[in-house]
């Protein structure tokens, strides 16, 4: 009697431990994509990991998520431009990698990718993030060019060079602005870029400086690039951005946190979704 209640006892506590481990895998950075919602990364000890993969431990995110609320607020630098209402949870199939899906609606379609968070992430969520673009449309347009001109790209093909987008925002409570530059060049016969480039410009006194620069020279099978998805804080300070990069099989992600005397630091790398086609 005494053995069989060890062994319940010993089950018990192992599927708490399990559990617990997985619910400290809360708080969430999460993102939205053209399926739903994904996990970025999980905020523990102020740090971010990557989700676990595991099924079960994904099962229970996905769970914990949904049970707390089936309406997700999606922001963009600050501002919250619509909700994503939760319907279901998908743990990711064994042929591909990452940490499961969050199916459900948008208020609003055919949107960029935007930030949400667990309801146990800390920082404020609304915020004044985002400039208006006219203002830096040109700096950002010389910026661009001048980084496609580091990269020895041919003139040839610089001569068709293209701003996408220019999106700029602040750091640091307002003390700190940058713009993100979007830029591609494409072949006529290409629908993928065959150079794509994310610069991050800051000023620093009288000048513009790059902070931060993702560059793709894309191939015949390879079709990569990069898009930010907005700052964040986990304190009283709006010190973060989060970037995504996307191929045609996969997505990841590189969050960037300020550095105390300019410029930026990678605080982390991956999480994201693949499968092979």
């Amino acid at each position: 009697m005494l053995a069989k209640l060890a062994c319940s006892l010993t089950t018990s506590l192992a599927a708490l431990m399990t559990f617990s481990a997985a619910a400290a895998a809360v708080p969430a950075l999460l993102v939205s994509t053209p399926e739903g919602i994904r996990p970025v990364a999980i905020y523990d000890g102020g740090k971010f990991f990557a989700p676990s993969s595991n099924r079960e431990r994904q099962e229970l995110l996905g769970k914990d998520l949904i049970d707390r609320s089936r309406e997700l607020p999606l922001f963009y630098n600050g501002e919250n431009f619509t909700y994503f209402h939760l319907e279901s949870f998908e743990a990711t199939p064994a042929r591909c990698s990452g940490a499961g899906l969050w199916r459900g609606r948008t208020d609003k379609s055919n949107m960029r990718p935007m930030l949400a968070f667990s309801q146990d992430f800390p920082g404020p969520r609304r915020y004044v993030g985002s400039l208006p673009a006219t203002t830096f449309s040109s700096i950002a347009t010389q910026m661009s060019k001048a980084g496609f001109q580091r990269k020895r790209v041919p003139a040839s093909a610089l001569a068709k060079f293209k701003v996408r987008r220019v999106e700029p925002f602040t750091l640091m409570n307002g003390t700190r602005v940058m713009v993100a530059v979007e830029a591609d060049i494409f072949s006529p016969a290409r629908s993928c870029p065959d150079y794509h480039q994310l610069l991050i410009i800051e000023k620093v006194g009288r000048r513009w400086q790059t902070q931060l620069e993702h560059f793709r020279h894309n191939t015949v099978n390879d079709c990569a690039s990069y898009q930010l998805l907005g700052s964040f804080g986990t304190d009283n300070q709006i010190d973060s951005l989060a970037i995504q990069g996307s191929s045609l099989d996969a997505r990841w992600y590189d969050l960037y946190q300020t550095k105390a005397f300019g410029g930026l630091t990678r605080i982390f790398h991956g999480g994201g979704h693949s499968c092979l086609r």
